[in-house]
Parts: structure tokens; sequence; C-alpha cells
């Protein structure tokens, strides 16, 4: 994997935008989990859809980095 020269356009990568959102789907599930907010959702989505989705962000991920982007 190469570095990012122009770090400043970062943002611009589909790894990073992909990751991001993660981020941010992560930060929402965690708060909801500390706050108690998730249990009404507990029966309404199995397991495997989590560790599913997970895994799909984390493929999306390395797709996204490996993938050549039009500049």
């Amino acid at each position: 994997m190469s570095l990012i020269y122009d770090w400043r356009q970062a943002h611009r990568l589909h790894s990073v935008r992909v990751a991001g959102t993660g981020a941010i789907a992560g930060a929402i599930g965690a708060g909801l989990s500390a706050a108690g907010g998730i249990v009404p959702w507990l029966g309404l989505i199995p397991t495997w859809a989590v560790w599913l989705g997970g895994s799909l962000i984390c493929a999306l991920t390395v797709f996204g980095r490996l993938w050549r982007q039009k500049r």
C-alpha cells in the first residue's frame, strides 16, 4: 500500500469515506448501547447481521484503498 502524499485530500479516498461511515455507525451503536436505547433493537436485528455488517465495512475499506481512483 502506498502512502498518501497529499494527505489534505485524503477525505476524497473511497477507503476513508467507508471507514468514516463505519466509525460513525459504531459510535452511534456504542452510544445507544451505553444509554440502554439498543434494547428495543435486540429482537429485530439478528447477531449474524451485525457481524456481517462489520465484516462488510472492513472489506469495503480494504477494497476502497486498493481500487484505482481517477484524480
